[in-house]
């Protein structure tokens, strides 16, 4: 199949055309990018103001001021962009960001045994699934394809047991808090546990001081007491979230879940990648755990379904392969049996996509279909190799 790369080649050129032109249009255009609330919160603290108070930044100002939301990690992070023009700046993290997504791509295909032709074929697989949350991305300059790489990583590091996946985790966390629900998965590796507290307090409490010296306590306060004070006591309506417990919160005719709706949801799901953990499959029960992060958000949006990349690619592993093991055999599936499981991928993709914001939640019934698919690939069968 000499034809799978240059295809998928060809996909990605037009990709990255086409999104670029997306990231002017949102950013100079419309002027509702999510690249310059990094910057405002970059601006703010390298001039000792407090970065999560709204501020405009030309060109991109207009009727939509997103507030910075995030760590300092991020606002000192992003200085290096403050000392640029807008539109380079916008643009150098469009190329970054696609970078990073081709990079985290790569990783997930060594993990999951895809080498060659099979690489590219998975490579083309989520460029078309995932076509429309990758432009979402994009477009808007979000850092999510920054989170994923950093969660590759982790998962990387710690299939090999080495302690510098949990700085990886700590620098996810740092970037955003979501990614917190990885942090059990650290249970069986304490260096990797103590490594990511440590660069969690690197990031965002230590140099952040060395910059803004004792204000930091301020803007951390002010941050507690608005934005995540008002994430915990609100979060998304119950129709408006990909999250468990929104789905139970919506059957139960409530507008918002509980908390303790929230809290029972969000440990039933952890429940299933620490069982595949202590049994010692560290890739599976990762990436299931990356797929907690939009399945127990308070605020769901298109951009965190980047989440869910390496479970598509291990389920999508399987069938490339056209054979796993189970118990220890070696079993092959039939071109029917094939057709029938790249058909019922698609269909989950289709409603994970189209599902959104509906009356029926599609779209998280979706979500644990494949959270369903790679507990089951797991926990009885995984692909021939994995190479590290």
């Amino acid at each position: 199949m000499k034809w799978v790369r240059p295809c998928v080649l060809v996909l990605f050129v037009l990709m990255f055309a086409l999104d670029g032109y997306q990231v002017y249009r949102i950013a100079f255009v419309k002027h509702y990018a999510d690249f310059p609330a990094y910057l405002a919160g970059a601006q703010g603290l390298k001039e000792g103001t407090n970065p999560y108070i709204p501020r405009a930044i030309a060109p991109y100002s207009g009727d939509d001021i997103r507030p910075f939301i995030y760590p300092l990690f991020v606002a000192w992070v992003w200085v290096p962009f403050t000392l640029v023009p807008a539109a380079v700046a916008s643009f150098l993290w469009y190329v970054l960001s696609f970078g990073m997504m081709l990079y985290a791509m790569d990783i997930v295909s060594k993990l999951v045994g895809l080498e060659g032709n099979d690489k590219w074929m998975a490579f083309g697989i989520v460029g078309v699934l995932f076509m429309s949350v990758l432009q979402w991305v994009l477009m808007f300059g979000q850092m999510d394809l920054f989170e994923l790489l950093l969660l590759v990583l982790v998962a990387k590091y710690l299939s090999n047991n080495s302690a510098k996946g949990g700085g990886f985790l700590g620098a996810a966390i740092s970037a955003k808090l979501m990614p917190v629900v990885v942090l059990p998965m650290l249970v069986k590796n304490w260096k990797a546990m103590a490594v990511c507290i440590l660069t969690i307090v690197l990031l965002c409490i230590v140099i952040p001081y060395v910059i803004a010296g004792n204000a930091i306590f301020g803007y951390y306060h002010y941050w507690f007491r608005t934005t995540l004070g008002t994430e915990m006591a609100n979060g998304d309506e119950s129709v408006h979230s990909f999250a468990l417990a929104g789905v139970v919160a919506q059957f139960l005719g409530l507008v918002r879940p509980t908390l303790a709706i929230k809290l029972s949801c969000g440990i039933f799901l952890l429940l299933f990648p620490l069982v595949l953990l202590l049994k010692g499959k560290t890739i599976p029960a990762l990436f299931l755990s990356f797929m907690l992060i939009p399945l127990t958000s308070t605020r769901s949006e298109p951009n965190h379904l980047t989440m869910l990349i390496p479970a598509v690619m291990l389920v999508a592993s399987v069938l490339i392969h056209r054979r796993m093991r189970f118990r220890g055999r070696e079993i092959s599936f039939s071109a029917r049996q094939t057709a029938l499981g790249w058909a019922a991928l698609v269909t989950v993709q289709i409603m994970v996509l189209w599902g959104y914001n509906a009356i029926v939640p599609f779209d998280t019934i979706g979500m644990l279909a494949l959270f369903g698919a790679v507990w089951w690939n797991g926990q009885k069968s995984i692909p021939l190799e994995f190479s590290h």
